[in-house]
């Protein structure tokens, strides 16, 4: 068995090892990354949050060299930053990780796999195009190579998926209605001694969220190296904003006029064209600074808020540089696939589906697709013939997958109405945690899902 894995993130890394693990020699794998830098630039990507289940697989693919935190323990605010109320312990049990040490230990370990001898690769390239001829794929890559023949492609190209409209052709991702200021940095003092805390800010269209991450590895702030027992700091802020939408997806000029559907890298943030001005969406500068008699102010595309002194202080200080500094700006998409493969051609992770980010589940279901698709290949695989029911095997998965996941998507889109747009028309300044909870359970639909 020959595969292709187009994306070299943390599902297509995930899915390369346990195809080996449960495969062995039978399979030979082959991993293309557009940018090579996103295994060994490691102040890319944020936190993510994972779950037990999550939690659990990264270990056993990769042991405990992955340092986490935890956040047991939930602050809640108003929107002017007024504590509501502390809740000591969640109960959800997840954890926090930086995204750079989940990618680069799972690289690590590919390719310790290989140096012993499996059959794992990892090269630069991304999949462009596939065409088959009798029963094999064969893989164009953008910089002109061809790759053939591939018994089967499995796109791990996250939300930027080339083949998703392939797969799943009638069904496409859906703007949100609102963007992500996203940040990091060397957290608070407070924080290092003290990093279980996450707050939480909830107000009329606006929410925000920041929690302790492990310091991402082989980092150094003005030339004094962190290790991982330093923390860092991930910061949020969730703004409605309007956006030019085309198909469901959402367009944002960058600096250089460039439309972008899925972010905004950082220090690509550009200036108010005056349509966007006249749409009241974007003011002089995408994040702007003032102070006033109240205090410290931030302008989030139209949205003037007084945020929380820990999130204030890291926005400003990745906004310090007009040219390269500045938040990430990412768009908010909903995104279920009706349909995970087509022929030889698989979706997994962000690429079959789209979380909004109050799930904390999207790096959860890329791991999980990847075992279940290595999984139901094993389970389809007649050591005695040499040979593997492929079909039947993606006929499986896809029946495993489906339902879990589409759960997912709408549990994190309910719950991102109600954060963002008051679906269920609470007074923020005035609700309790007790009221919080018990309106987050009628957002779910009132049989209080929890796929965490």
């Amino acid at each position: 068995l020959r595969v292709l894995i187009a994306g070299g993130g943390i599902g297509g890394l995930a899915a390369a090892l346990f195809l080996e693990e449960h495969l062995g020699s039978a399979v030979e794998v082959l991993v293309f990354e557009r940018s090579l830098k996103r295994t060994s630039d490691h102040t890319r990507g944020s936190g993510v949050a994972i779950n037990a289940d999550a939690h659990q697989l990264f270990t056993h693919l990769c042991g405990d060299r992955i340092p986490y935190g935890q956040s047991l323990a939930m602050r809640q605010l108003d929107g002017n930053g007024r504590l509501i109320k502390e809740i000591p312990n969640t109960g959800l049990g997840l954890r926090t990780a930086h995204w750079a040490w989940l990618a680069s230990e799972l690289h690590a370990e590919l390719c310790r796999r290989r140096a012993r001898g499996a059959r794992l690769h990892f090269e630069s390239g991304r999949a462009v195009a596939s065409s088959k001829g009798l029963g094999l794929l064969s893989i164009n890559l953008d910089n002109g190579r061809v790759v053939s023949p591939v018994d089967l492609l499995v796109d791990a190209c996250g939300v930027n998926s080339p083949f998703r409209s392939h797969v799943d052709s009638e069904n496409t991702p859906q703007y949100s209605g609102y963007v992500i200021y996203r940040a990091q940095g060397p957290a608070p003092q407070e924080l290092q001694t003290d990093p279980a805390w996450a707050s939480f800010v909830y107000a009329d269209d606006y929410h925000a969220v920041s929690y302790a991450i492990p310091c991402p590895p082989s980092v150094s702030v003005d030339g004094h190296p962190f290790d991982a027992a330093c923390r860092w700091y991930a910061s949020y802020v969730y703004v409605s904003q309007q956006a030019s939408q085309a198909g469901g997806l959402a367009a944002f000029e960058d600096t250089q006029g460039e439309k972008r559907t899925w972010g905004v890298p950082s220090g690509a943030l550009r200036q108010a064209s005056a349509k966007a001005m006249s749409l009241g969406t974007v003011p002089l500068r995408d994040v702007q600074k003032s102070v006033d008699g109240d205090g410290r102010r931030t302008t989030y595309g139209s949205r003037l808020i007084q945020l929380p002194d820990d999130i204030e202080e890291l926005h400003s200080a990745v906004s310090s540089s007009e040219e390269g500094g500045g938040p990430y700006k990412q768009a908010v998409y909903s995104y279920a696939a009706k349909k995970m493969h087509r022929g030889r051609v698989v979706l997994i992770g962000d690429a079959a589906h789209i979380i909004r980010p109050h799930g904390a589940q999207g790096t959860t279901l890329a791991v999980q697709d990847a075992q279940a698709l290595a999984r139901a290949l094993a389970g389809k695989h007649d050591v005695a013939a040499g040979s593997i029911d492929i079909d039947a095997a993606l006929v499986e998965f896809a029946s495993e997958r489906l339902e879990s996941n589409a759960a997912a998507v709408e549990q994190s889109t309910r719950m991102g109405e109600f954060v963002m747009h008051n679906s269920m028309g609470v007074d923020w300044s005035t609700l309790t945690t007790e009221e919080f909870a018990q309106a987050t359970v009628a957002a779910m639909g009132g049989a209080g899902k929890n796929v965490w």
